[in-house]
């Protein structure tokens, strides 16, 4: 079992890059449900951020693959991080001079979102294109850890900082990050991977390339279950965020300190999560792993409602995390193995445009009932996930249909 990261140069700026930006992206999570909460008071109100943050990004999604198949890779990763430094540094400005209202903290986190969905298919994209076949599951791997270990350090630096600093030194310390990790972004830019195709027409060009990513995904039924189960990944980690800060305060009555220590916990699952997936890179069943995961991952979530200390939340949160991390991962494995190279960008922009959709009932439902019974917002959460279980058991029974059979087109 190889457990170094893959040896393309540009991948190990990818993964630097990804590693410095998740630490920025983790102080601003938990600063922004802070935030929220401090002004409203209110778990409808975490629910309607989250909503809001994708309502936008639907709207561009369809969009956004044909940018990352045309566009270079790079120099569209590298925009989107610098507009989201951009943001937080005026954020933090405006909380300094007293300017910030809740109606400014939500317009921030929309556009900050935005292009965070912007970045995310883009770095899908990268990690396949820039690694072979034989490499990209434990490249996603390595991603996986990235984020987990960026969003681990941050949880526990932004419980510090914002219990004896506050939210605009926090932010200002996510925009530092932000800019970091840019500045890897411009010398895996100047580096040349993962250049698209020359320019086509405007109009017809987009319009044509949407079309046929769409097609194609639908032409086959392996892909199409796959996709659709991966993308249930965000909206089951946003009811999860919408869930912790409200959990902290009514069940276990803790304070900034206990939440970055909890939410550190689902991070430090997360790179366990990424050390298995690496070892599992090699194997063909990963269908089944990921319903292994799933299961494991109702069982984890049950076990951490019911605890009543911080000690037990803590490490049922890190099972929490460890099996919703494997999920993500091997997931997205499936798809990759089912898809060519050059309708990525188009088939994992389709899967975060299906995510968001999907994350704003669930949301929503999430919000309403937490607002009224946190355990059962968490029960309620434990059954959406049969969805996901149902999906990847259709894309294994496609994908087991008698050899040489085609898939249609």
């Amino acid at each position: 079992m190889k457990l170094s990261a893959p040896a393309h140069p540009g991948f190990r700026l990818l993964f630097a890059s990804s590693l410095v930006s998740l630490f920025g992206e983790g102080l601003f999570i938990l600063t922004s449900i802070l935030l929220v909460k401090s002004i409203s008071n209110s778990v409808t109100a975490l629910s309607w951020m989250f909503i809001l943050t994708v309502v936008p990004s639907i709207v561009l999604a369809p969009f956004a693959g044909a940018v990352i198949d045309r566009f270079h890779k790079g120099s569209v990763a590298l925009v989107c991080q610098l507009a989201r430094a951009v943001l937080l540094a005026s954020l933090a400005i405006l909380l300094l001079t007293k300017h910030a209202s809740l109606v400014v903290v939500y317009a921030t986190i929309i556009l900050h979102d935005t292009f965070y969905y912007f970045l995310v298919p883009v770095t899908d994209s990268l990690t396949r294109e820039l690694l072979g076949e034989d490499e990209y599951v434990r490249g996603e791997s390595f991603m996986q850890g990235a984020w987990q270990v960026g969003l681990l350090v941050s949880s526990l630096v932004a419980g510090t900082l914002l219990t004896y600093f506050g939210a605009p030194e926090t932010l200002l310390c996510s925009t530092m990050a932000y800019l970091a990790s840019s500045s890897i972004l411009w010398r895996l830019r100047r580096s040349g991977p993962a250049r698209a195709p020359a320019a086509q027409p405007p109009t017809e060009g987009w319009l044509r390339e949407i079309q046929e990513g769409w097609r194609y995904i639908q032409g086959r039924s392996s892909l199409r279950y796959a996709s659709l189960a991966a993308s249930l990944a965000l909206p089951i980690m946003l009811a999860l965020n919408i869930l912790i800060a409200p959990f902290n305060e009514a069940l276990l009555h803790g304070n900034p300190m206990t939440l970055g220590i909890i939410d550190a916990a689902i991070s430090l699952g997360g790179i366990l999560s990424a050390t298995v997936c690496v070892g599992l890179a090699q194997r063909q069943q990963l269908g089944g792993m990921t319903l292994a995961a799933l299961v494991l991952l109702m069982v984890s979530i049950t076990a951490f409602v019911a605890s009543r200390s911080t000690v037990p939340a803590v490490l049922t949160y890190t099972a929490v995390g460890t099996f919703v991390g494997m999920f993500k991962v091997l997931s997205k494995s499936v798809v990759y193995r089912n898809v060519e190279a050059v309708f990525v960008g188009r088939t994992m922009a389709s899967i975060s445009m299906v995510s968001l959709i999907v994350s704003i009932p669930l949301s929503l439902l999430i919000g309403y009932v937490g607002e009224r019974s946190i355990p059962g917002a968490y029960v309620m959460l434990i059954g959406f996930m049969l969805a996901p279980i149902t999906l990847i058991a259709l894309s294994q029974r496609k994908v087991l249909t008698p050899a040489g059979a085609p898939e249609s087109r």
